[in-house]
């Protein structure tokens, strides 16, 4: 998966400066904007919409297609340049490509939580995901501009549509994940799928602050990347080279910062991570404001990449740790949208707040946003915090059990430190047919043997769950239950098992679905 993100981020970021120089060289400077508004309008509505493949079918097999259809797009974009086609189908396809592009994100990082093993590998491969990004930054924009001058936009267009299929090749490589049957939504319709991301990011208040503070730290970017044009070309009188190089520094911050957030998040610390980010965002906006530099522009863009990084991994660990499985993808669906929506905001803000403030001053209004934000926001961002470490072993198992799948990466962990270690000897009963229930127990190692009215019905072994139909249908033990070997159990009390499944109706129709199937007769 981190190689073909490898491929889609060298080649998104190829792809735009190439569609750039084709707008300056058809309109100037002026239809240089226009085509990026035209291209951000469409994401910012099609984010929803895309992300609900994610959710609707296996994340792999969605990732899949819509890099072999963005390297489809771009094919054309590159014959029409060739063929030196109309310019507005130019553009309708760059949208296209744009709009098709928003569904990768939020499927991607809802994927990555079913691969990695256990909190620890989420958090490297997030922390890898963002040094990718400000990688691919850099490298693509330098890419971008090299092929334009070696053989024209359509070069440049054209190499970047295979670098996309080189991306369907790595992720053909990733074994299609399946997507548990949805079901009955009561209230709900089917049509209104589409808005299931944006209500679970409004009803959970969790969500709802860290994807509101994720908005305003890319609406503050939106404004910082027309003020870098500026300071470099108005305030240190840098020429346009310099651009290029305070946005590489932006860049360089970006790869150190997916390092600091790894050590962070690790550690459990994503509330801190996301406030140090806005920080490392926001004072040097401060300082440069004060004191109109090159040195100092330079460092503090670094700081700036620092932080916007680290926002970026603890934003992602905390949107996978929250919302549930089922509507992940959705989730991360808000996130994109929102992103395109503030970042052209924050671009359109720009200008505005340097008509009134001047240049130095508008540094100042747009660097003070985040670290006041930190400050009215700091009880609420540390009750995100994890608790407490989580046995990996536990969590590890839970996760595997498929009544627990649909939960949020958080409820599991919470479960993981709950669980107690329950050992049986051969030949102990562990559960009688008839006696009122009061657990739920996870095989951890060994093997049980089912029977019902003395009929043997099956053998468990490690990874497969008993116990759930007295809790879920408060009826007295349907099953006899007894070690064949040794067994080591993980076992849950009954309330904590029930608070965890009936506070997710896809988790309690799995569990649901569970207990019809064994009591269906043999």
């Amino acid at each position: 998966m981190q190689t073909a993100w490898v491929a889609t981020s060298l080649g998104g970021w190829t792809c735009f400066i190439a569609l750039a120089v084709y707008a300056y060289d058809v309109g100037g400077a002026s239809l240089v904007g226009v085509a990026a508004l035209v291209r951000m309008a469409p994401a910012a509505v099609a984010a929803p919409a895309m992300s609900l493949l994610g959710d609707r079918h296996s994340r792999r097999n969605v990732l899949l297609a819509l890099s072999l259809v963005r390297a489809s797009v771009l094919a054309g974009c590159a014959a029409l340049v060739w063929a030196g086609g109309s310019a507005v189908l130019v553009f309708a396809l760059a949208a296209l490509f744009t709009a098709i592009g928003t569904g990768h994100r939020p499927a991607q990082a809802a994927l990555l939580p079913v691969l990695a093993e256990d909190p620890r590998q989420l958090t490297g491969s997030n922390a890898l995901w963002s040094a990718v990004d400000s990688v691919g930054f850099v490298a693509g924009s330098l890419c971008g501009g090299l092929l334009v001058a070696l053989g024209g936009v359509e070069l440049a267009l054209s190499a970047t549509a295979a670098v996309f299929a080189l991306s369907a090749v790595a992720l053909a490589g990733i074994p299609a994940d399946r997507r548990a049957a949805e079901p009955p939504a009561g209230g709900w319709g089917r049509n209104q799928d589409l808005l299931e991301g944006f209500q679970v990011v409004r009803a959970d208040r969790d969500l709802r602050l860290v994807v509101g503070v994720l908005g305003m730290t890319t609406l503050v970017e939106g404004a910082i990347d027309v003020l870098v044009v500026l300071v470099a070309l108005e305030l240190l009188q840098l020429g346009a080279a310099g651009v290029g190089w305070l946005n590489s520094a932006w860049g360089v911050g970006g790869v150190l910062g997916g390092m600091t957030a790894a050590v962070l998040i690790a550690r459990g610390c994503n509330a801190t991570g996301l406030m140090l980010g806005s920080l490392c965002v926001g004072v040097p906006l401060l300082v440069l404001s004060a004191v109109p530099a090159v040195g100092v522009a330079v460092v503090g863009l670094v700081v700036l990449g620092v932080g916007y990084a680290v926002i970026e991994v603890a934003g992602l660990t905390l949107v996978q740790r929250l919302a549930s499985d089922a509507v992940l993808a959705r989730a991360f669906g808000v996130v994109e949208g929102t992103y395109w929506l503030t970042t052209g905001l924050g671009s359109l803000l720009a200008p505005v707040l340097v008509a009134l403030f001047g240049l130095r001053g508008a540094l100042l209004a747009v660097g003070i946003v985040l670290p006041l934000l930190v400050l009215a926001r700091y009880r609420s961002l540390l009750r995100l915090e994890a608790s407490a470490p989580v046995p990996e072993a536990e969590y590890t198992l839970l996760r595997r059990v498929g009544i627990f799948a649909p939960l949020p990466v958080v409820r599991i962990e919470e479960l993981a430190r709950r669980v107690e270690h329950v050992r049986a000897g051969a030949g102990d009963t562990i559960i009688r047919e008839g006696e009122s229930g009061d657990r739920f127990y996870v095989i951890a190692d060994g093997a049980v043997e089912v029977t019902e009215r003395g009929r043997f019905r099956r053998v468990e072994e490690i990874g497969d769950c008993f116990g759930e139909i007295a809790l879920l249908r408060a009826t007295p033990r349907t099953a006899t239950v007894v070690a064949r070997t040794d067994v080591d159990l993980l076992a849950l009390e009954r309330d904590e098992f029930l608070a965890a499944i009936t506070g997710d109706r896809r988790a309690l129709a799995a569990g649901h679905e569970l207990a019809d199937a064994r009591l269906t007769p043999a």
